[in-house]
């Protein structure tokens, strides 16, 4: 069974003066940003102008909100298309974000293009719940899987290393494709197969464990509450991806 991927900008946190590579850790000095290519480029372009697009949409909405008298709220939803489509609205601005919203369409074109080139997407595209846009995202981020030594350095620069994982060295861009991931898994149908059953087989396993010490203090006495548990099974589902990613690309 094959699976897939996603990108975005390459952000790591900076180590503490005493890193070393113990406990499957990567050195720092190998976690340098992705080298430059087509589909960083257009990854990097397309995420730009998403951001673009929410932060002038929501400054818009702000906006409205202020312009308008408070009586009118409660008929408008405020939601994207209401905003464009706002008679109050300047058409500059309404020109403004349509050029936004084309920009990042052509950059995800391109961007879904480069990604079908790439070694990887022939793995990747048999993947339920992988498609191009995340693959390409995830790619971007990880960079030349060569350089982690093993699945658990791997699992260390995304963030899913276990307890501590906020206190040490990592991508926190991977980890936030890592965890879009999951939510993909676990929307695939039920006995999909794939990676929506390693998710379902682990939220049984990990029912059937006593709780932690943090959901013990939370009142929960005979296992962990729904939400540790459901982030548990995510985390090893998508654990279990990049594990088979790596092997792989080692291939």
């Amino acid at each position: 069974m094959v699976k897939a991927i996603g990108a975005v900008e390459t952000k790591i946190s900076l180590p503490d003066p005493d890193f070393t590579e113990e406990g499957g850790h990567l050195p720092y000095e190998n976690q340098g940003s992705c080298a430059p290519s087509l589909l960083n480029i257009y990854v990097q372009t397309f995420e730009q102008a998403q951001k673009l697009r929410l932060e002038t949409m929501n400054r818009m909405r702000c906006w409205l909100r202020d312009t308008l008298p408070k009586e009118e709220w409660s008929d408008k939803k405020f939601n994207d298309k209401v905003i464009a489509e706002a008679e109050e609205l300047p058409n500059d601005l309404r020109h403004f974000i349509a050029s936004i919203e084309q920009m990042e369409k052509d950059a995800k074109k391109m961007m879904r293009r480069e990604m079908k080139k790439h070694e990887l997407w022939a793995y990747l595209q048999e993947i339920r719940g992988i498609d191009t846009t995340l693959a390409a995202r995830l790619i971007h981020r990880l960079g030349d899987l060569n350089s982690f030594p093993s699945p658990a350095h791997l699992w260390s620069y995304a963030g899913l290393d276990g307890p501590g994982w906020r206190q040490r060295p990592h991508n926190w861009g991977l980890t936030s494709i890592c965890y879009n991931i999951a939510e993909s898994f676990q929307k695939q149908p039920a006995l999909s197969g794939g990676y929506r059953d390693i998710y379902d087989n682990r939220k049984e396993y990990e029912a059937t464990k006593p709780p932690c010490e943090k959901c013990i203090e939370q009142g929960f006495e005979e296992k962990c509450r729904p939400g540790h548990i459901n982030n548990k099974a995510r985390r090893y589902a998508v654990k279990e991806f990049l594990k088979d990613l790596w092997v792989y690309a080692k291939v």
